[in-house]
């Protein structure tokens, strides 16, 4: 009767690679990440500038002036 030897889990080797594949994914996404967060900055202050608007054409128009 053959006995095999049972391996369970990873080697060194495989851990490596999934880094070395895990960093080149995350280096190639960082400048689209940058360029999305900059792109939503710059709506979401635009959302605050026409609720502020909005606010403060309500109370004119509450005070009648």
């Amino acid at each position: 009767m053959l006995y095999y030897k049972k391996e369970h889990g990873f080697s060194i080797i495989d851990l490596m690679v999934a880094m070395v594949i895990i960093g080149a994914v995350s280096a190639v996404s960082i400048p689209s990440l940058k360029q999305w967060s900059r792109s939503y900055n710059v709506q979401s202050a635009s959302m605050d500038l026409y609720s502020h608007m909005q606010m403060a054409k309500l109370g004119a128009v509450k005070e009648n002036k």
